[in-house]
């Protein structure tokens, strides 16, 4: 029976951005820009 290996918390919860984060904020700057022209359009 093999031994269970101890999962340290730290490491195990440590964000890894190797490819996520830029198109999340990149995601997150067009929504913010879509909301912007949105509010401050004259009309549709």
């Amino acid at each position: 029976m093999a031994a269970k290996k101890k999962v340290d918390n730290k490491s195990a919860c440590k964000m890894d951005c190797s490819g996520g984060c830029p198109g999340a904020l990149y995601g997150l700057g067009f929504i913010g820009s879509a909301v912007y022209y949105i509010a401050n359009a004259s009309g549709f």
